[in-house]
């Protein structure tokens, strides 16, 4: 079916789309993998004037403000909270870091109160189309992120509502990417 959505977007018309994907910039690896046909070819879907955009999207809960708990209160509660807070600090301030308490009658006893959406946008053009072809998807990534009209990426989305204390950064961890030191 890809094939055929492929084709309509030549004739001119605008296809929206998903594809189940870790990363964003993944997509034209997915679609690479789903070529038992034959019919799709890379070279034919990275074309900018076909793929004119890409959306990479997670949602995430909302801590509760009433039970979400500090990191001094849960630092040797779990394995690996020391080296994500660590990890957190080359991101910025951390005073606002909190973890998701154990519930209370304010969120239903889940520790969240809502959720909010993180997302990244991939404006496609030629010179990322060509990383793509030629290079592959991680200098394609690192490339495309040194344009200064790049869009955030969805990790650093994520950190930043961590940081603010809204976002549990275990739940970063389990729906967005592995939190690692800011340089890394």
């Amino acid at each position: 079916m890809a094939h055929v959505a492929l084709e309509a977007a030549v004739s001119g018309h605008g296809i929206f789309s998903t594809l189940h994907v870790a990363d964003p910039f993944q997509w034209a690896d997915r679609l690479s993998g789903m070529n038992a046909t034959g019919l799709l070819k890379r070279e034919s879907f990275c074309d900018s004037r076909q793929v004119r955009g890409i959306i990479g999207q997670r949602l995430l809960g909302i801590l509760c403000t009433e039970c979400s708990v500090p990191y001094k209160d849960v630092k040797d509660s779990r394995p690996m909270i020391r080296t994500v807070y660590e990890a957190l600090q080359t991101w910025g301030d951390v005073a606002n870091v909190k973890f998701r308490g154990k519930g209370c009658p304010n969120c239903g006893g889940s520790g969240l109160r809502n959720r909010t959406a993180v997302a990244e946008i991939i404006i496609t053009q030629t010179d990322y189309m060509m990383d793509l072809l030629k290079h592959g998807t991680d200098i394609a990534r690192a490339n495309y992120h040194k344009l200064p009209t790049s869009d955030l990426p969805m990790i650093e989305r994520a950190i930043n509502l961590v940081l603010a204390g809204k976002v549990d950064p275990f739940d970063v961890m389990d729906r967005v990417d592995v939190i690692r030191p800011k340089a890394a």
